[in-house]
């Protein structure tokens, strides 16, 4: 019951974001502008989200059968889009974890969650880190950040980064000894455990995985561009890049009050393509087109999948 009705209250803050967008923005100003899009432009972005969603299902199938010895690759599929369905209702899409390990069985259910939690773990890392640099780029002059200041924290950002390649990869830590003198006993045993299952990914594993995570999000953001040139936009590919990933970088942290961020992430491009003299018409029906290649069609293939289950049993 109160899970249901937590739903429902996102679907109905989801509604009322997009709701008072349109209505900012003028729902014939937002129609003219789909009629008006550049086709052959919309149709590129579309190759852009193909390869994006086999690159992420890739990192997943190395994942699968190098750490979890899943050998079929249609259960792999299922779980990668069940996965997808899951976490498209769920806060920060924690569902996704719980959604990608149901189908390997309950034997495999703790260790499935861990590798989950890897995997996106880097995304959220790389969000993190390029998102915040370029935030402060962008607002230096607001804030009162000098270019020396910005320097220093690019190379810390730097260093942070090496330390935790170093944390993940090399054989000569002792992490369970570092860990420890960080932390509580208490908490110590919980992150240790999980920690412990990710131990099992090789480095060269890790490395893949790694270098997929970038490529993703290069093509998201790339994806995001070119619909925001077949919308109408114009300007330098490398501001529409920035303001992407500002957009990325704001609604990770925004509190999970709607459906997969619908209505933060429309209201996020609204803000940091503006920035750019994007209008606010093309920067809204960019971000719901991505929403809707990206999550809401990939959603629909794991709730077949969760349906053909339902209907097998």
């Amino acid at each position: 019951m109160k899970k249901n009705l937590f739903i429902f209250i996102k679907i109905a803050f989801s509604v009322i974001i997009i709701l008072f967008l349109i209505r900012q923005i003028d729902y014939k100003l937002l129609f003219e502008n789909v009629i008006t899009a550049d086709l052959q432009l919309f149709i590129i972005s579309l190759l852009f989200w193909l390869f994006n969603l086999y690159f992420s299902y890739l990192r997943w199938r190395i994942l699968s059968q190098r750490t979890l010895e899943i050998t079929s690759k249609s259960l792999i599929l299922k779980s990668f889009f069940v996965g997808i369905s899951s976490g498209l209702v769920t806060p920060l899409r924690s569902g996704e974890y719980l959604g990608r390990a149901l189908p390997y069985g309950k034997e495999k259910l703790v260790t499935s969650i861990a590798v989950t939690f890897f995997d996106k773990f880097l995304t959220l890392f790389l969000t993190t880190i390029f998102g915040g640099i370029v935030a402060l780029f962008v607002y230096k002059n607001k804030l009162g950040i000098s270019v020396q200041t910005i320097n220093m924290i690019i190379l810390l950002s730097i260093f942070f980064i090496i330390l935790v390649g170093i944390f993940l990869f090399s054989s000569k830590i002792n992490r369970k000894s570092l860990i420890k003198r960080m932390i509580s006993t208490k908490i110590f045993d919980k992150i240790n455990s999980k920690i412990g299952m990710i131990r099992v990914i090789s480095n060269t594993t890790k490395l893949q995985i790694l270098l997929l995570a970038i490529l993703n999000k290069i093509l998201v953001l790339l994806q995001f561009s070119v619909l925001i040139y077949a919308f109408g936009g114009s300007g330098n590919i490398f501001n529409l890049l920035m303001a992407g990933l500002l957009v990325f970088f704001a609604k990770t942290y925004f509190p999970p009050i709607t459906i997969a961020d619908l209505g933060v992430r429309e209201s996020a491009s609204i803000y940091f393509f503006g920035m750019f003299e994007i209008s606010s018409q093309i920067a809204f029906n960019a971000s719901i087109s991505l929403f809707f290649f990206n999550l809401l069609l990939p959603s629909f293939i794991g709730v077949y999948f969760m349906f053909k289950k339902v209907k097998d049993a």
